[in-house]
């Protein structure tokens, strides 16, 4: 899957009324700080949907190549978790039991602060989350006719939506790459309301895709 393929299925589980319970994965073999640095910036944008279950470190697992291949991600000293000393006897071979393990390999928990930072806002995402859901909901009464609802910040905005931008979002509701909303962009003539979307963050641009954020509940998917 990707990020863009996540909050598309996040989106529209709201907008089918399901709550999805997902988990942040952290501390992937091969994971970077700067994709950590680009998350925090687009997080805010996400608000509207629904918050990870719990912010947790991966586990090796019997099966999973990180096991299976651990070279390939520079994986070095694998051994099952300490916690199996305590539940097998010491006449066991836990090497053959174990089903989760650990080993060393480089994390972002080696970069700084930026776990701690991740964990602090996702606890205020689940905060703000339960109190009172924010909103980023599109209201369709036609093609003509429809706007935006979005209490994602301190002050509730309404924006009347033109048919341009109904027409970009309608786009995007399902995600598409750079090139293909270059095309689209180019022959509607519709530069402008693209960079306002974006800048409103009703759209959002990441990984060389674009997708639309809006929830609403009349659609059939």
């Amino acid at each position: 899957t990707s990020a863009v393929k996540n909050i598309e299925f996040l989106r529209n589980c709201i907008s089918l009324n399901i709550t999805p319970a997902w988990l942040f994965l952290y501390a992937i073999p091969g994971e970077n700080l700067e994709a950590y640095v680009d998350m925090m910036k687009f997080l805010p944008s996400l608000i509207h949907l629904p918050p990870p279950f719990e912010f947790t470190r991966i586990a090796i697992q019997r099966f999973s190549l990180f096991f299976q291949k651990p070279e390939k991600f520079n994986i070095r000293h694998i051994k099952p978790l300490d916690e199996y000393q305590y539940i097998f006897p010491q006449t066991a071979d836990i090497s053959k039991l174990a089903i989760y393990f650990a080993g060393d390999y480089q994390t972002i928990e080696d970069m700084g602060n930026i776990t701690n930072n991740f964990h602090k806002y996702i606890q205020s995402w689940q905060q703000q989350y339960r109190i009172k859901r924010p909103l980023l909901h599109i209201v369709i009464l036609s093609p003509f006719y429809s706007f935006i609802i979005d209490t994602r910040k301190i002050e509730v905005q309404y924006k009347l939506l033109s048919l341009n931008e109904f027409t970009i979002i309608e786009f995007l509701m399902e995600p598409k790459n750079e090139k293909e909303v270059e095309c689209f962009i180019k022959e509607h003539s519709l530069q402008d309301e693209l960079s306002s979307l974006l800048q409103e963050q009703t759209i959002m641009r990441i990984g060389g895709r674009y997708i639309s954020l809006p929830t609403d509940h009349y659609r059939e998917y």
